[in-house]
């Protein structure tokens, strides 16, 4: 690589200019005669990564679950508060397409026609209907509060699925969605670490408080298979979805605040309207006790979203993957830390009942303006989810 500080004062004089040291250029023409012998880009340090510019956000996004270089001394550039804090990256271009276990990607991936029909719900609802009769529309006092308490029973798909952490003892772990009476999904952030599948309960029983207890055993469901999505990048959490297998399903009947949620379906709009999302996340406790909590927030367009992003520490060459959607971007209305796994549901098109839209993964910092939450795709990965479940007769 030819190193601009190698380049000779005649070179320099081509360009009609002289070094910073001297006096006669600015830092924007300083950075360019590096950026163009050099073959790289001046951006912020912590948006360089290995000498290529980070463009997926890892290590920069916040999950809602500098350092020496050694040899490989960054060029730096000019510009900023302190002393390197630009740095001319490599700009290669990478192909962020990765292959599944079997060869093949999460989109080639077909539901089968028929589909076995045992432990379907024992109810007549169909997927999506609450259980209440409710306005889940979100709440606004005269002073711009958001009160986003839900109410027992709104949401009868959101479960509390805990990690053992002793003998008899469980700790709240994360949010998750019934969308099959013996199938949770939820963020594959949250079990991507070999955890044995018998460490996780599942508890489904519509109240909105989290007790010390983990309820009775009739809402509890033990966890026997964690399916993890194949493609699932650890550091920019693409496809960030994993499904979680029960021992035996759910049910919903006439006294119990149970039922299943949609997945999406072909004619949603997920560029325009507004949904709900809910969980029991950071800031959400009331008395000690964690308390579900739900915001309205309006979908973003993906290239709407990208360009938001870029203007965040992510920078201009963030590239946002397909396997996400983003909603958010006003003040104070947002998933944030904690509620990872919990979802982001819209009403079905002309209907009162919902489907699933996303899975909250990440975001940068929380509910700031004209920052949209990203959340992964239920839509992007439903033929993976129909796939696996089919393999298992559900």
């Amino acid at each position: 690589m030819f190193n601009f500080h190698t380049v000779s004062p005649v070179l320099l004089l081509l360009f009609g200019v002289a070094t910073p040291q001297d006096g006669g250029t600015t830092s924007e023409q300083y950075n360019l005669i590096i950026e163009v012998f050099n073959n790289c880009s001046c951006v912020h340090y912590y948006q360089c990564n290995n000498n290529t510019i980070n463009r997926n956000g890892a290590n920069l996004i916040n999950v809602r679950a500098g350092g020496d270089a050694g040899e490989n001394k960054p060029i730096v550039c000019q510009g900023g508060s302190f002393e390197g804090e630009f740095v001319c990256c490599g700009a290669q271009d990478t192909s962020m397409t990765r292959k599944s276990a079997d060869g093949a990607s999460s989109d080639q991936l077909r539901a089968p026609e028929d589909v076995a029909t045992e432990n379907r719900m024992e109810t007549k609802l169909a997927c999506g209907e609450q259980r209440t009769n409710i306005n889940p529309r979100i709440l606004i006092n005269d002073s711009d509060e958001i009160d986003g308490n839900a109410v027992k029973g709104e949401f009868p798909w959101l479960a509390a699925i805990y990690r053992r952490k002793g003998r008899g003892r469980w700790k709240f772990h994360s949010s998750g969605t019934l969308i099959n009476p013996r199938v949770i999904i939820t963020s594959n952030h949250y079990y991507n670490d070999g955890t044995s599948p018998d460490k996780y309960m599942v508890v489904m029983n519509g109240e909105v408080a989290l007790s010390r207890s983990v309820g009775d055993a009739a809402h509890q469901r033990k966890v026997v298979e964690i399916i993890n999505h194949p493609n699932y990048d650890r550091d920019a959490l693409y496809y960030d979805v994993a499904l979680l297998i029960l021992d035996r399903p759910f049910s919903s009947n006439s006294t119990n605040s149970i039922n299943s949620i949609c997945l999406p379906p072909d004619d949603a709009d997920e560029t325009t309207g507004r949904c709900l999302v809910a969980g029991w996340g950071r800031g959400s406790e009331v008395a000690g006790v964690p308390v579900l909590k739900r915001v309205e927030v309006p979908l973003v367009g993906f290239d709407r979203c990208q360009d938001q992003l870029r203007k965040t520490r992510l920078g201009g060459y963030f590239e946002l993957h397909k396997s996400f959607v983003c909603a958010g971007g006003e003040k104070n209305r947002d998933a944030c830390m904690g509620d990872g796994g919990s979802p982001l549901m819209c009403y079905v098109p002309g209907t009162s009942r919902f489907y699933q839209a996303g899975i909250v993964a990440w975001g940068i910092g929380c509910g700031a303006e004209n920052v949209p939450g990203v959340y992964a795709s239920t839509r992007f990965v439903k033929g993976w989810i129909d796939e696996k479940l089919a393999g298992r007769n559900l």
